[in-house]
């Protein structure tokens, strides 16, 4: 078994009005997971990340968190 098999690399940028996470390379089961839609009342990890982040992005074997955030004056 590969002692790397379930490691990811998690890169974080902040800008002006915004967090972004990239994570990545995810497993095709996660991948999936991802892509899977929620039916009725049930909790799926995406609609855990649409109900804490403003956007979800799958890129290839990475997934793109954006949260958008407002600075008070």
């Amino acid at each position: 078994m590969d002692p790397n098999a379930g490691d990811v690399t998690v890169q974080m940028s902040l800008r002006d009005d915004e967090l972004e996470t990239r994570i990545g390379p995810l497993s095709p089961a996660l991948l999936d997971e991802l892509e899977r839609e929620a039916d009725g009342g049930e909790l799926r990890v995406r609609r855990v990340l649409d109900s804490t982040v403003d956007d979800v992005h799958v890129d290839g074997e990475w997934v793109r968190l954006t949260k958008r955030v407002s600075r008070s004056g």
